[in-house]
């Protein structure tokens, strides 16, 4: 049906769900499924040593994995796309990384970051909703 699942992961409750989603989907359609977490780069100014924000993700990403191998328990074919963005860029690449691979629906948790981050900055998967070429399933 989709064909390609694109399952963006942040370690949320929500990010949870939405791998539910796409199980249940990717069951029922046998669509692959691949899971991808973006880690969030600090602007220089902020960082003080390099290698810094994949340390702090290096949790999400394990998380990432386990998810694979949950996928691929269940028989679906699913693979892992870790990528890395700029402060304030997650959302523009996954939309670019969903129409590289041709994916034909994203599945996303409603937010990740705490309510006030996302109040302040606006959450990712309102971001993607306003960027997207392509449907999302928003899992809340």
């Amino acid at each position: 049906m989709f064909r390609t699942i694109l399952l963006a992961i942040d370690g949320s409750k929500y990010s949870e769900k939405a791998v539910e989603l796409a199980k249940q989907l990717a069951t029922a359609t046998n669509d692959e499924v691949v899971v991808t977490h973006v880690t969030e780069l600090l602007p220089a100014r902020f960082q003080t040593y390099p290698g810094l924000d994949f340390e702090a993700d290096r949790e999400v990403i394990e998380l990432t994995r386990s998810y694979l191998a949950e996928l691929e328990e269940a028989g679906i074919k699913a693979r892992i796309e870790l990528r890395s963005a700029q402060f304030g860029g997650v959302a523009r690449l996954l939309t670019n990384l969903a129409e590289d691979l041709d994916a034909g629906l994203i599945v996303m948790g409603s937010h990740g970051r705490g309510d006030l981050t996302a109040l302040l900055l606006g959450s990712v998967a309102h971001k993607v909703l306003h960027l997207r070429q392509r449907p999302v399933l928003i899992a809340r």
